[in-house]
């Protein structure tokens, strides 16, 4: 498994853990993480609100396009929740 994929499945969860932030940091650090691949995964699966949400807690180098990237995901997927009631 790639890294980028290995961060999406740490990342797609409810319950962020203090272990799942350590282990993000510890493969963020020291190399180059393809953002771009990892958001374009995300997005295909439906939960790049999430990943990003989880990944603004973590010290991972996380770009200053795709934090606004992940922000946006999360309120287009609260305008489709509103919709939707």
């Amino acid at each position: 498994m790639i890294r980028e994929d290995r961060l999406l499945c740490l990342c797609a969860r409810q319950e962020f853990l203090p272990r799942h932030r350590q282990a993000v940091e510890d493969l963020c650090r020291g190399v180059a993480v393809r953002w771009d691949r990892l958001a374009a995964a995300a997005e295909r699966q439906g939960v790049l609100p999430i990943v990003g949400a989880n990944l603004r807690t973590c010290d991972a180098g996380l770009p200053e396009e795709l934090a606004a990237r992940c922000e946006l995901a999360v309120l287009e997927n609260a305008a489709v929740r509103e919709r939707e009631d």
